[in-house]
C-alpha cells in the first residue's frame, strides 16, 4: 500500500519509479539504483535498489545486508497542482500570472488560454531520458517550441523537445534541449517571454493541471 508525507510517496510497486523516483547513483556493472526504504529486522532502514528489483541492500553495523520487503521513495506529485507528465497524458499549463498557455489563430503562443482545446496539450513522453513533446490537442500538427525567434509553435522536431524540472511548490519549469538555459515563459501581461530572458522564475513556473 501506498504512503504519503512530506511531499513523498512510498511504494512497494515499481510502477513510475524510473520517473519519479529519487535515483541514486549507477554502478557500471550493474546499473541505475534507487532510493528505498528496507523494512527488515534492525528496522526501517533506507538503502538502494534496482527497478523492478526483487531485493535491496542496506547498511547495518558496518556491513551490507539485503532484504525482500522494501518501498521506494518516490516524488509525491500533486503538490501546488502538478499532474505527473506521462505519456499520452492531456494536461494545461497554468502561469502563475493566471491564464493558461495557449496556442492561438495565428500558430503562436500566449497566456490567455482557458480549458478548452486551444490550450490542452497531449504530453508525448521520450521514457529513455524523460523529455517531453507538448502537442497542441486543438492544432495536433503544431507543438510548443522554442527557436531563435522565441516562444512559438514547431512541428515536433528538435526544438520541440523539453526537459520538465519539477520545483518543491509542485510547479514545473520547461527547459528547451535545443537551447539550454531557455524555457518556455509567460509574462504578466499573457504575452509569450523571450526564452533568451527566462530562467526558472515565476515567469517559467506552470502549474500543470490534468485535462482529464
Amino acid at each position: 500500500m501506498d504512503r504519503e508525507t512530506s511531499g513523498l510517496r512510498f511504494t512497494e510497486a515499481c510502477d513510475g519509479v524510473l520517473d519519479h523516483a529519487f535515483r541514486l547513483g549507477h554502478q557500471y556493472d550493474s546499473g541505475d539504483y534507487y532510493c528505498v526504504l528496507a523494512r527488515s529486522d534492525n528496522g526501517l532502514i533506507p538503502g538502494k535498489a534496482k527497478p523492478n528489483g526483487e531485493k535491496c541492500w542496506y547498511p547495518y553495523g558496518g556491513e551490507e545486508k539485503n532484504a525482500d520487503n522494501f518501498s521506494y521513495v518516490v516524488v509525491r506529485f500533486g503538490i501546488g497542482g502538478a499532474q505527473p507528465l506521462y505519456d499520452g497524458a492531456r494536461v494545461h499549463l497554468e502561469s502563475q500570472h493566471g491564464g493558461t498557455v495557449r496556442v492561438n489563430e495565428d500558430d503562436e503562443v500566449d497566456g490567455h488560454g482557458g480549458h478548452g482545446s486551444w490550450a490542452t496539450y497531449i504530453v508525448q513522453r521520450n521514457e529513455h531520458d524523460g523529455t517531453v513533446r507538448l502537442q497542441n490537442e486543438n492544432k495536433p500538427h503544431r507543438f510548443l517550441a522554442i527557436k531563435k525567434s522565441g516562444l512559438t509553435t514547431g512541428s515536433g522536431g528538435r526544438n520541440c523537445v523539453f526537459r520538465p524540472n519539477f520545483h518543491k511548490n509542485g510547479t514545473v519549469t520547461f527547459m528547451s534541449v535545443n537551447f539550454p538555459g531557455r524555457h518556455i515563459g509567460i509574462n504578466d501581461d499573457q504575452t509569450a517571454r523571450n526564452p533568451k530572458n527566462t530562467g526558472t522564475g515565476i515567469n517559467a513556473r506552470f502549474n500543470v493541471l490534468s485535462a482529464e
